[in-house]
């Protein structure tokens, strides 16, 4: 059961790299702002976000896979990573159920505004997205100041970051098939900021998928695998002794949740930068 939960994060979590732009943010009008007393957050990032923000005593709802911070925890679970459930949401009377346009299933979207409930949704393709909807975050539960803040502590925390030179890199979300992380991406814009340059290149595609053959032809000096652990990496990348990062023990095996586009991906980023 725990494979098994296991493949299903990283599924959801590919999910969310593959799905972009799936619908426009809903939110309340600053200038009409709605008191929001009770939150749901379908997003594990956007949960992060809402306690960093201070108002994690007002989140009543949120995901099975949201494990950050420990006190979201012990908080009802009212989704899964990819969809609402719906009995279990009504039951905890949101005021607002945030989640993100990249990955949220648009026809359980629709019937929770069927059912009366107030949407807003947010978008992390890129650090800028990050940055905006975290402003946007706060905005919409009246903490504006908190996000500006957090923020702007994100963009130190990132200038901060050691510059690696002259290494290539490869980031690998996926095995089977082999997802890969293009340049136009959060992710990709991490390895950008560190000075990697992505064996990707300019590729317009945000996650390509690759065939042993173009793998092989690429040849990264090092491989970020950020796919489910140490050991089930290790055993999938022996296949490839003939790859340079493989053949020189340069696997870097690492939590994707400490990859969420959220409050800690900078000291993730950090982490990977003493790793390279």
């Amino acid at each position: 059961m725990r494979r098994i939960a296991s493949i299903m994060a990283a599924l959801g979590l590919i999910t969310t790299l593959l799905c972009t732009g799936c619908f426009s943010t809903t939110a309340f009008p600053i200038e009409n702002q709605v008191v929001v007393k009770r939150i749901v957050s379908l997003k594990p990032n956007i949960t992060e976000i809402l306690f960093a923000l201070g108002v994690g005593n007002q989140v009543v709802g949120v995901t099975t896979w949201c494990n950050q911070p420990i006190a979201a925890r012990a908080l009802p679970k009212v989704a899964d990573y990819l969809r609402p459930f719906p009995e279990q949401l009504l039951a905890v009377h949101p005021d607002l159920v945030m989640g993100s346009e990249e990955n949220s299933a648009k026809n359980a979207t629709l019937q929770l505004q069927k059912l009366g409930l107030q949407t807003a949704f947010f978008s992390f393709k890129t650090l800028e997205d990050m940055y905006q909807s975290i402003q946007k975050i706060g905005d919409q539960v009246g903490r504006p100041k908190e996000a500006a803040r957090l923020v702007k502590d994100m963009h130190t925390q990132m200038n901060k970051i050691p510059k690696a030179h002259d290494q290539n890199a490869l980031i690998v979300v996926g095995y089977r098939p082999l997802i890969v992380v293009g340049a136009q991406t959060f992710l990709g814009e991490v390895l950008s900021a560190l000075g990697v340059q992505n064996v990707m290149g300019n590729t317009p595609l945000p996650y390509p998928h690759l065939n042993t053959e173009t793998l092989l032809k690429l040849n990264p000096t090092i491989i970020i695998d950020i796919t489910m652990g140490t050991e089930r990496s290790q055993q999938f990348w022996n296949q490839f002794p003939m790859l340079s990062a493989v053949k020189h023990n340069r696997i870097i095996s690492l939590n994707m949740d400490d990859f969420r586009p959220g409050p800690r991906l900078p000291a993730a980023a950090m982490q990977l930068a003493k790793q390279l």
